[in-house]
C-alpha cells in the first residue's frame, strides 16, 4: 500500500471501525480540515463532528455510549456500509494530510511538534505532527488517542527531544515509547537498556520481547555481565519452579 504519510503501522495492519471511530471522536475537529477536498464524505464532516461532541457531553445516556455504526449511520441520514467504508478512509486521509502539511494541525501560537510512536508490537510505528502550548520534557507522559487504532496504544513516555534549524525554519521532533497505563518508568531500568545497547549487548529484535522477558535479559546483564537467550530464561525458571515444587512437598 503506497501511502503518502509516515506510518507503516497502517501498511500491515488494518484496525477495526470501532478503533478508528473513537480515535476519530478524540480529535474530531481536525475533519474539517479535510473539507473542500472532493472526498466522498465530506457531506457528514459537520454532522459527525457534532456526533463526537454530543459522545462527549454529559448528556449522553450510558446506553448510547458505543454510538454503533448503524446509530451513527442513522443520524447522518447514511448507510451503515457507506459508514464502514469511509472511517478508515478518513483516518487515512488525516495521516496523509499531517504528513504534506503538518503545520495544518498547530494553532497560533503552538509549538509544532513531530511525534515519533511506536506500539508494543515490533514493526508498529507512525509519526503525527500537532501544536502543544508548551514542548513536553523528557519523562513526561503523553496521552494521545487519534493514534491508538493504528499502534493499539494511546499512553506514551517521552524519551528524546530533537531541536534542529534548517534554513531558518526549526523544528521539534519527540521520540516516544509505549507505556501501560499505570506504569512508572523506571530510570534504572532505561540506563541498563541504554548501557546495553551501548556495548552491543542487545538489538532491536531482542528489545521486541515481552516486557517480561527483557526485563530478565536485564537483570542478568546487570548481574553476569552479558544478555541471555530467551530459551535460556526459560529454562532458569523451569528448574526454579522445580525446585520450589520439590521443597513445597516436604
Amino acid at each position: 500500500m503506497d501511502l503518502k504519510m509516515d506510518c507503516p503501522a497502517l501498511e500491515n495492519y488494518v484496525p477495526k471501525n470501532k478503533q478508528i471511530k473513537f480515535c476519530l471522536f478524540s480529535e474530531a475537529r481536525w475533519l474539517r480540515l479535510l473539507s473542500g477536498q472532493g472526498k466522498p464524505y465530506e457531506h457528514i464532516i459537520e454532522g459527525f463532528i457534532q456526533i463526537a461532541e454530543y459522545w462527549y457531553s454529559d448528556i449522553c445516556e450510558a446506553r448510547e455510549r458505543e454510538l454503533t455504526i448503524k446509530w451513527i449511520a442513522e443520524r447522518l441520514n447514511e448507510t451503515p456500509q457507506n459508514i464502514n467504508k469511509w472511517l478508515p478512509l478518513i483516518y487515512k486521509d488525516l495521516f496523509e494530510l499531517n504528513y504534506s502539511k503538518p503545520q495544518l494541525f498547530a494553532s497560533e501560537g503552538e509549538n509544532l511538534c513531530t511525534f515519533l510512536f511506536s506500539g508494543f508490537e515490533y514493526g508498529r510505528t507512525c509519526s503525527f505532527s500537532f501544536g502543544l502550548p508548551a514542548v513536553p520534557h523528557p519523562g513526561d507522559t503523553l496521552i494521545f488517542e487519534f493514534v491508538k487504532a493504528a499502534l493499539d496504544c494511546d499512553y506514551f513516555y517521552i524519551k528524546e527531544i530533537t531541536f534542529a534549524r534548517d534554513c531558518g525554519n526549526p523544528s521539534i521532533t519527540i521520540h516516544t515509547k509505549p507505556k501501560e497505563l499505570f506504569e512508572r518508568i523506571n530510570r534504572y531500568r532505561e540506563f541498563l537498556l541504554e548501557k546495553a545497547r551501548f556495548m552491543n549487548q542487545i538489538d532491536y529484535e531482542t528489545e521486541s520481547k515481552s516486557h517480561y522477558y527483557l526485563d530478565e535479559m536485564l537483570r542478568y546483564y546487570e548481574n553476569k555481565g552479558y544478555v541471555p537467550s530467551v530459551e535460556t530464561i526459560k529454562q532458569e525458571r523451569e528448574e526454579l519452579y522445580k525446585f520450589w515444587r520439590e521443597h513445597n512437598k516436604k
